[in-house]
């Protein structure tokens, strides 16, 4: 238990990727937009698209990213029966001999 606890990585990230997005974003709506008037409308319909597509791309990096975790944790567990894969006392013995077991006589 060495260092910072997991989720405050998750919030430097956080904030980093957002205070990132802010500062584009305005940027590119400072260039692009007179008050409600659009200078370039063309432009800013791609502008638009391109950041749809990033948060959609984001969204599918972080879905992939976690369904190669599981795989490399469940590809290392296999024949590791003495150990449990995502619970402490899963597979434990102990456990099935307090469920109530009607005699068939």
């Amino acid at each position: 238990a060495n260092g910072p606890p997991p989720i405050w990585g998750a919030i430097i990230g956080s904030v980093v990727a957002f205070i990132a997005q802010f500062a584009l974003f305005n940027i590119c709506t400072c260039a692009m937009y007179d008050a409600f008037y659009r200078r370039h409308p063309g432009w800013t319909n791609v502008h638009h698209i391109i950041w749809e597509a990033a948060w959609i791309a984001l969204s599918v990096l972080f879905v992939a990213v976690r369904v190669v975790k599981l795989t490399i944790v469940a590809a290392l567990q296999i024949g590791r029966i003495d150990v449990p894969f995502l619970a402490e006392g899963v597979g434990d013995r102990e456990a099935w001999q307090n469920l109530p077991i009607e005699d068939p006589s």
